[in-house]
């Protein structure tokens, strides 16, 4: 599924589904008759050390089992407006993870989130509109 112009595994309505041994970044989703409607939540794994993979991914660090404990599990419930679902995208450098998911958190504005655009630079938000257009542009 593409989300802000990146390809992505998924729509997952189950955590089991999501493959345990992966990091990345993942995407929370509100769906409606099991079609996407709106993003609730933009994050990324812990996952381990810089370049985790297969074995070297963290039991909790993995998107499986973030997914699975987040402490925005409850938010996501009374956010959604059908059902909730999942996509991921396995990435295992830790800056390229922390790029995508900045960028994400820019074009999609979340009702879970910390907005971390609340306490960025003028810089940094011109930087981002520059490149990407307004904040919040993007749907699914």
């Amino acid at each position: 599924m593409d989300i802000g112009g990146y390809d992505f595994s998924g729509v997952f309505t189950n955590g089991d589904q999501i493959p345990a041994h992966n990091i990345g970044v993942y995407v929370v989703l509100c769906l409606i008759d099991d079609h996407p409607h709106c993003v609730l939540y933009v994050g990324t794994s812990e996952g381990g050390t810089g370049r985790a993979t297969g074995a070297d991914v963290t039991e909790t660090g993995n998107l499986q089992h973030t997914l699975r404990y987040h402490d925005k599990r409850d938010c996501w419930q009374e956010e959604t407006h059908g059902e909730v679902g999942y996509c991921v995208k396995p990435v295992t450098d830790t800056d390229r993870r922390l790029e995508i998911r900045d960028e994400l958190q820019w074009k999609y504005v979340t009702p879970c989130g910390t907005d971390s655009w609340d306490t960025a630079s003028q810089t940094d938000e011109a930087e981002f509109k520059h490149q990407f257009g307004a904040r919040g542009s993007e749907s699914v």
